[in-house]
C-alpha cells in the first residue's frame, strides 16, 4: 500500500508513482494541465468519495519504467519526449484522421456526429504538428544547448519563459480539445452498429488522449520548470 496524502498536488504524486496517472484518467482528474491542484480539491470537484478514492490510488503499486523522471537531465527529457511522444503523434494522427473518414463513410448517414469527429481530428493534426515543430526546432534545441552548459549562452527568444508560456497555453487548448472529443462521443461509447473499424478509432482515440495527457504531464510538470531553473542558475551566475 502507498501512503497517498489528500493535500499533495496531481501532478507530485504521479510524479512519485506513474503508475496512478491511470487511476486518475479514470476519475477524470487532470494530473497534467491541473497538476498544481490539491487531489482533495479534484476529488471533491468530481463530487467522489475521498475514501474510496484514496483506497484505490494507495492499492496501486510502483510502477518502475527505468527512467527518474524527476531527476533526469532536460537534455535527456527531451530527447525521450521526442523520441517516444512525438513520435508516436507524427505517426498515429495521420493513420487516425484515415480511419475517421473511413468510418464516417461507412456510418456517417445514421451518426451524423462522425462529420464532426473527422473535422476535429483532422484540426487536431494540423495544431499538433505546428506544436511540435515549435518545440523541435526551437525550444528543445535550445534546452539542449544549456543542460550542460556553464555559461548562458545567447537566448533568441528573450528567455526561455516566452516559449513555455506558448507551450503550456496550447497545451491548456489541447486539453480543452480533446474533452470536446470525448463530449462529442459521449466518452466513447459504441453505438450498437459499431464496426471492427469504429471500435478501433474510439479505442485509439481514447489511448492517444491517455498518451497525450502523460506526455503534457512531463512538459508542463518536470522539463519545463527545470529548464526554467536552468535558465536561472546559468543567468545568475553570467
Amino acid at each position: 500500500m502507498t501512503i497517498i496524502d489528500t493535500e499533495s498536488k496531481l501532478a507530485d504524486l504521479v510524479l512519485a508513482n506513474p503508475a496512478l496517472a491511470a487511476p486518475m484518467e479514470k476519475f477524470g482528474f487532470d494530473y497534467c494541465c491541473g497538476g498544481q491542484a490539491k487531489l482533495i480539491d479534484a476529488i471533491e470537484k468530481a463530487d467522489l468519495n475521498v475514501g474510496e478514492v484514496v483506497e484505490t490510488l494507495a492499492a496501486i503499486g510502483y510502477e518502475d519504467d527505468g527512467v527518474d523522471w524527476a531527476t533526469i537531465e532536460i537534455d535527456e527529457l527531451a530527447d525521450r519526449i521526442e523520441s517516444t511522444h512525438h513520435a508516436y503523434l507524427h505517426e498515429e494522427l495521420p493513420r487516425l484522421c484515415k480511419l475517421a473518414e473511413k468510418v464516417e463513410n461507412a456510418h456517417g448517414r445514421n451518426h451524423p456526429e462522425l462529420v464532426e469527429l473527422t473535422m476535429m481530428m483532422k484540426e487536431l493534426y494540423v495544431d499538433f504538428e505546428s506544436h511540435m515543430m515549435k518545440e523541435e526546432k526551437m525550444l528543445f534545441p535550445f534546452i539542449r544547448q544549456i543542460a550542460h552548459a556553464t555559461t548562458l549562452p545567447p537566448v533568441p527568444f528573450g528567455t526561455v519563459r516566452n516559449p513555455v508560456s506558448v507551450m503550456c497555453a496550447e497545451h491548456d487548448a489541447t486539453g480543452e480539445f480533446l474533452e470536446k472529443l470525448r463530449k462529442l462521443t459521449n466518452n466513447y461509447e459504441l453505438p450498437d452498429d459499431a464496426c471492427t473499424s469504429y471500435q478501433t478509432l474510439f479505442a485509439n482515440l481514447q489511448s492517444l488522449e491517455s498518451d497525450t495527457h502523460v506526455h503534457v504531464h512531463k512538459e508542463n510538470n518536470i522539463l519545463f520548470p527545470k529548464t526554467i531553473e536552468k535558465e536561472n542558475e546559468l543567468s545568475a551566475s553570467s
